[in-house]
């Protein structure tokens, strides 16, 4: 950015390519607020040559949707608008996606209705992306709806438009809906394809109709182009039939594969080899991972699926296992699990003796391996331990990221030391967007002030969270509000002000009938506790 405004006050014209370029590389860092004002800079200079177009737009108002940034995805609309930017079915197709991510099926309607009344001409991409988002939203009325509506306008709907209908009603456990669905797309000629299958297969899985979806895979298997694809398909079904309970028939099933002419391959085995650890089964996970080395020799992928399983578990005696297993691979994601797995249980000494192997093996530690190992000595109380390691990170050349901010502040919250906290906040602010603060920054600050009694700080930064653009959840703010009720000396304004901030939050009324009870309660006893003290003073004092 910093290059790119030396250009334009150097240069009389900057190439609407070398803007696209810059917008690319934002869009793909979800650097939003930037591509936002580099976007508004070029409508300000009013250069008819490189004038943002709608597509340089759109691809801004997707990278906004996809960090969950409305505001800003509506702030370029509206520039657009003013602007002159064409609004057109790129731009519908980009905002239905978006807001079918953020669960908001109104916002789909209000955005198809606009589009109609504007006359703008959506193409079936569009038309697609607005039946995905009504699906996303559990909506699968409004979005066979949508596919009428099409039909009404001479847009006629296509394999992706029945597939999205299919998954959608797998995923809502409509399993004669799903089966409505492809026989409507046999009747509009549409032929089913491998995403058809394996949506039907997913949606069969659901319910419970293994054999179902068997049938299917089988089926499958008579199409030669589709043999490697149904390897997939039966390699979910044994996965889903160990996360039942069924480990014996996936392990049948694995067998019969083969009978099939439908070999498993390492990613087969690793999938079934996680969901058996998954479930606890880890002496049948060991079973399979031998039979699978055997076969694969050495594969990689193996080890590390049994590494992490291991690790996830939580428990000492599996961890210490999965290190055993590490000199057998070579991954830095690998070892980092290792490290994860011997810091979650606070055997902080094994973890940095796993750091140190890497190293012998040069195998390079990153910022997840040392934001791990902070984070596991910010869980044990430990903070000098974490700022060594912060140091180190650093001073190895390893730049700390989001991810590693956030594990050092959150550590030096739960050892006491806030103020230290919002150092490190303001040096990551003062990093001119390289570090955006996310809603975990500033939920872990703003309760931390909350819960120290410094509510007008909390305030604060709860201000500068709304301000860039994160919303509070239900969780935070109960959080805050139980510990708040639970302080010494509860302050009537800020509990009032949390009350509403959580009806905001679309907190249901019955969960808000509860707290207000509770607050009522508390401060109630808490008045009285105080009268009581100030009367007894005075007669202690007359």
């Amino acid at each position: 950015m910093e290059v790119l405004a030396l250009m334009e006050s150097n240069l009389e014209f900057v190439r609407k390519s070398t803007y696209a370029v810059v917008a690319s590389r934002l869009a793909n860092f979800q650097q939003v607020e930037l591509l936002e004002a580099m976007l508004t800079r070029m409508w300000q200079r009013n250069q008819e040559k490189s004038m943002p177009d709608e597509r340089m737009c759109a691809l801004a108002v997707n990278a906004a949707f996809s960090i969950r940034r409305s505001d800003v995805a509506l702030r370029i609309l509206e520039g657009m608008r003013a602007e002159g930017v064409e609004v057109g079915a790129l731009t519908v197709s980009v905002m239905a996606k978006g807001y079918g991510r953020m669960k908001q099926p109104s916002a789909v309607t209000e955005l198809l209705n606009s589009a109609q009344q504007r006359n703008v001409d959506l193409d079936i991409v569009a038309w697609n992306s607005a039946v995905d988002a009504y699906t996303r939203c559990g909506q699968l009325d409004k979005a066979h709806e949508l596919v009428e509506q099409m039909k009404a306008q001479k847009v006629h709907p296509n394999e992706t438009t029945f597939n999205t209908l299919i998954k959608g009603a797998g995923r809502a456990g409509q399993i004669d809906a799903a089966f409505d669905y492809l026989s409507e797309m046999r009747r509009n000629a549409c032929r089913p394809n491998h995403v058809t299958k394996n949506s039907l297969i997913d949606a069969c899985m659901r319910v419970g109709l293994w054999d179902r979806a068997i049938e299917i895979l089988d089926q499958m298997l008579e199409e030669e182009s589709e043999r490697k694809l149904a390897l997939i398909g039966y390699t979910s079904v044994c996965a889903g039939l160990v996360k039942c309970g069924r480990e014996t028939d996936a392990l049948g099933l694995m067998s019969e594969m083969e009978s099939k002419g439908v070999d498993p391959d390492p990613a087969a085995y690793s999938s079934v080899i996680n969901s058996l650890i998954g479930v606890g089964n880890i002496d049948i996970a060991w079973n399979l991972f031998d039979i699978a080395i055997e076969r694969f020799e050495d594969d990689e992928e193996i080890y590390a699926t049994m590494v992490a399983g291991l690790c996830k578990t939580g428990k000492a005696k599996f961890v210490y296992q999965a290190a055993e297993l590490l000199e057998h691979i070579d991954s830095v994601s690998t070892h980092n699990a290792v490290v994860d797995g011997f810091a979650k249980i606070g055997r902080l000494a094994e973890a940095e003796d796993c750091i140190k192997f890497m190293r012998q093996r040069l195998v390079q530690p990153n910022v997840v391996t040392y934001t791990a190992l902070i984070d596991g000595y910010g869980r044990s109380r430990d903070i000098e331990n974490g700022l060594r390691l912060f140091r180190e990170m650093c001073n190895e050349g390893v730049a700390p990221d989001l991810i590693a901010f956030n594990a050092l502040i959150s550590s030096l919250v739960r050892c006491g030391c806030v103020v230290l906290a919002m150092q490190l906040f303001e040096e990551m602010s003062a990093r001119k967007g390289a570090i955006t603060p996310d809603f975990k920054t500033y939920s872990i600050l703003a309760q931390a002030h909350f819960y120290d009694g410094y509510f007008e700080k909390g305030w604060e930064i709860f201000g500068m969270m709304t301000d860039g653009g994160h919303k509070p959840n239900q969780r935070m703010l109960e959080s805050i509000l139980k510990r708040v009720l639970k302080s010494s000396k509860p302050d009537r304004d800020t509990v009032s002000r949390l009350l509403e901030e959580m009806t905001s939050a679309g907190v249901t009324d019955s969960t808000m009938r509860f707290w207000r009870m509770q607050a009522s309660k508390t401060l109630s006893r808490w008045e009285i506790s105080g009268n009581k003290n100030a009367e007894e003073k005075q007669r202690n004092n007359p």
